[in-house]
């Protein structure tokens, strides 16, 4: 389980992505697609709207184990997290997470049968955080290719 500050962490890099690459098991190998954030924070686990008759639903309740991976070149972010993912139908939690962008999906409104959400658990995560430029970082990959060292890009830390 992570800790507030970690997933505090992984919030900031995460939510201005906003969109996910979630990779499942499809029985014969890995498969990603992306996958649009709806929650407003995070405390472990990650939350999607999708159609209970995707064939995505139906791989992943075979295979429970998920990555979902957030890229934000610009800012040389990127995030990987590891975790089990369940299928959530209840009303209320729809409810909570339900918004306009959603329902633009979901033609026939959240009552739809074939409403739910993918809440993956978060077990192990990782990111890279490298706040420096192009051209620092192309700096100090030259200075460490004088040197014979390996450059140091940013922060890298496994979590969970």
């Amino acid at each position: 389980m992570l800790s507030k500050d970690e997933t505090a962490k992984l919030w900031k890099m995460i939510k201005p992505v906003g969109t996910g690459m979630l990779a499942n098991w499809n029985g014969d190998f890995l498969q990603s697609r992306p996958m649009q954030l709806v929650q407003d924070d995070f405390s472990g686990s990650l939350y999607f709207f999708t159609h209970k008759s995707d064939t995505k639903v139906d791989e992943i309740l075979h295979n429970r184990e998920v990555n979902v991976a957030f890229s934000d070149p610009a800012k040389k972010t990127f995030v990987s997290i590891s975790g089990v993912a369940t299928l959530v139908s209840d009303k209320a939690t729809i409810d909570t997470y339900w918004n306009d962008v959603v329902s633009a999906w979901f033609p026939e409104g959240k009552s739809s049968p074939d409403v739910a959400l993918l809440k993956i658990d978060t077990y192990l995560a990782q990111y890279w955080d490298s706040p420096s430029s192009k051209l620092v970082q192309l700096y100090k990959i030259a200075k460490a290719n004088i040197k014979d060292e390996t450059p140091n890009m940013g922060e890298n830390k496994k979590l969970g």
